[in-house]
């Protein structure tokens, strides 16, 4: 294309001309020339004459052009069209356009952060499984904070200790409470540090008890007081000694009166270190019955 087209002979261009542009054409464009594509001229365009582009030119394509540019030619794009689109273009696409995009094309997005919650929204389950462990990290915490639970069974637990420890303090606690026994084994003590009051609120015994030691030891202090007595019933011995000196006094009562397991441990409450009322506040209603069979 001569340099003495300008923006606007590119806009004046006809369909046909449009059309017939070669690859060599295409190469050669400035990148005032590639702005210079109407919202009527880009649909026209192959995916070989963009693929014909360089990274300077792809990033020059104008976002309301961006969204003009039909899934079947998005489908056909290679690596270096898809990795240079700018964050504004990426927030440009449209959520049809995304729900369009395969997990290969997703991965290829180096702006992949940009994505609005509304077009992760629209990103298929499979898509979602076969996003690679470098483009999981990519997450912003926005879209995070978006996802559903529904979203967040389709990753693996590979994938899931992927994310950013700062996207992870921001999952929903609906999103927790979906957790498997696999995601809470991978996470990781980096994830496990910056969870929060009320997601560690949202977890039920069985999933606590999942936690390996290190992690559940990385939890906040703040975190681990809200945990209720029926949440530290859950807890393995080997997670109570790992959380030595970070339990309250009350806690940790809760924690043994729920492994309390025969009349003679029943009888020794006199015998530690707590007291006895408060041990006794620490019954849960499923003990109620074994501890009155004891008292007799």
């Amino acid at each position: 294309m001569p340099t003495i087209y300008s923006t606007t002979n590119i806009a004046s261009l006809s369909s046909a001309d449009v059309k017939s542009l070669t690859t060599a054409q295409m190469r050669a464009l400035e990148t005032d020339q590639v702005v210079g594509f109407t919202t009527a001229q880009i649909p026209l365009l192959s995916a070989a004459q963009l693929n014909a582009l360089n990274s300077a030119q792809i990033a020059a394509i104008q976002t309301e052009d961006i969204q003009q540019i039909g899934n079947g030619i998005w489908s056909n794009l290679g690596t270096l069209a898809l990795a240079s689109l700018t964050s504004d273009q990426v927030v440009a696409l449209t959520s049809s356009q995304v729900a369009a995009f395969s997990s290969d094309m997703l991965n290829k997005l180096t702006n992949f952060g940009a994505l609005e919650t509304a077009d992760i929204a629209k990103i298929s389950i499979t898509n979602l499984q076969g996003l690679s462990t470098a483009q999981i990290p990519n997450f912003s915490t926005l879209q995070a904070a978006a996802l559903t639970s529904t979203q967040m069974g389709a990753f693996n637990a590979t994938q899931f200790s992927k994310f950013q420890p700062a996207d992870v303090a921001v999952l929903s606690t609906s999103v927790m409470a979906s957790l498997g026994a696999d995601k809470l084994a991978a996470l990781t003590t980096a994830q496990a540090a910056q969870l929060t009051s009320s997601q560690i609120q949202s977890l039920s015994a069985t999933q606590l008890s999942k936690f390996e030691t290190a992690d559940l030891a990385a939890i906040p202090t703040a975190s681990l007081a809200v945990l209720s007595n029926t949440q530290l019933a859950g807890l393995t011995t080997a997670q109570d000694a790992a959380l030595t000196g970070r339990l309250s006094t009350a806690q940790h009562a809760a924690w043994e009166v729920a492994h309390i397991n025969n009349k003679t441990e029943f009888q020794n409450l006199n015998n530690t270190t707590f007291g006895v009322d408060v041990k006794v506040a620490a019954i849960l209603p499923s003990q109620v019955s074994f501890f009155v069979q004891c008292t007799n």
